[in-house]
């Protein structure tokens, strides 16, 4: 998804609430400002914010740092657990997949997170 400069912070934070609603937990935002493909309003400072997000996705691809939950994912992972829980319109494979995963059964998003970092405790 592309904006043409203005909205730049409302299309962030769609695709913010997108990536929480699939379970994803966002590590930070990049975005730029170009009139044209290629025509950067400050291509440096594109390129550098490029690559200290690119850092920071590395620290958690490589296990240097932790993902961890917080008050948004817990909300949603909630919100979507009743959901699939009282069917709603979801397909049953919806179903079939928080089940075999635990996900019905876990208090909270965080519970999810440990199991699949194998942290969790018993």
């Amino acid at each position: 998804m592309a904006t043409a400069g203005n909205g730049i912070k409302e299309v962030q934070n769609y695709l913010g609430m997108m990536l929480v609603s699939l379970g994803v937990k966002s590590v930070g935002e990049l975005g730029a400002y170009a009139t044209l493909p290629g025509q950067f309003r400050d291509l440096k400072q594109a390129a550098a914010d490029a690559m200290a997000a690119a850092e920071v996705a590395y620290q958690y691809i490589t296990g240097e740092r932790t993902v961890t939950s917080d008050e948004y994912l817990e909300s949603v992972f909630s919100i979507m657990r009743n959901k699939v829980r009282l069917g709603g319109d979801l397909l049953s494979a919806d179903y079939q997949y928080w089940k075999s995963r635990g996900m019905l059964e876990a208090k909270c998003f965080g519970d999810v997170l440990k199991r699949l970092q194998g942290r969790e405790t018993a």
